[in-house]
């Protein structure tokens, strides 16, 4: 009876985790002892952090551009307004 609702509820927790990380419902699962669908989980939770890290860091050198480029045209913006003030052309 213990080991019965061990695989059910291994069987619903790995289902969970993959359809939560949108690995998909491919041709390989895990449908073999319980301790196949841990490491499953394991991987797919390690693919998750992997690829979110990388996005991350992905977006955050996109955003690093943008803003150098704000301050960049905030001092051109001051350098024509000082030469428009002093008649500097």
């Amino acid at each position: 009876m213990q080991s019965s609702q061990f695989k059910k509820y291994s069987v619903a927790f790995y289902w969970s985790v993959q359809t939560l990380t949108t690995v998909g419902f491919g041709d390989q699962n895990a449908n073999g002892n319980p301790y196949e669908r841990i490491l499953g989980v394991s991987w797919m939770i390690v693919g998750v952090v992997v690829q979110s890290y990388l996005i991350g860091n992905f977006i955050g050198i996109l955003t690093s551009f943008d803003g150098e480029n704000a301050i960049i045209e905030q001092k051109l913006d001051v350098l024509k307004f000082y030469c428009a003030k002093h008649s500097i052309s």
